[in-house]
C-alpha cells in the first residue's frame, strides 16, 4: 500500500467520510516480527455482526449531555476515540425521561 496525501471518500456511505485502508484498528498482516497476531487484534464476529478487532469501548458517564442530548463536546471527546479504531464503542448512559437520567 503506497502512503498518499489524496483524500477520497469512502465507499458506500450516503455523506462523505474520508476512505480509510486499512481501517482504523485493523491489525498489519503479517507482523514484522513473524509472530502471530494477539487474539485482542483480530476480527470477531458475534450474532452475524463482525468486527474489526476485540477492543470494546465501555460507556462512560461524563454528565455532560444537555437535555439528556448529545453535544458538540461529545463529537469531540468521542470522536477523537473512534478514530484509533475500537471494535466497538459505547456511548453514555441514557434515560428516556429526565427523572432517570443521572
Amino acid at each position: 500500500m503506497a502512503i498518499s496525501s489524496m483524500v477520497v471518500p469512502a465507499p458506500g456511505v450516503s455523506f462523505f467520510t474520508p476512505a480509510q485502508d486499512p481501517p482504523a484498528g485493523t491489525a498489519v498482516v503479517p507482523q514484522s516480527n513473524g509472530k502471530h497476531i494477539p487474539s485482542l487484534f483480530q476480527p470477531i464476529t458475534m450474532c452475524g455482526v463482525t468486527f474489526q478487532n476485540r477492543i470494546f469501548l465501555s460507556p462512560m458517564c461524563q454528565y455532560s449531555c444537555e437535555s439528556g442530548m448529545a453535544t458538540p463536546w461529545h463529537v469531540a471527546h468521542l470522536g477523537g476515540m473512534f478514530t484509533r479504531g475500537p471494535g466497538l464503542t459505547f456511548l453514555e448512559a441514557a434515560a428516556v425521561v429526565p427523572e432517570g437520567r443521572i
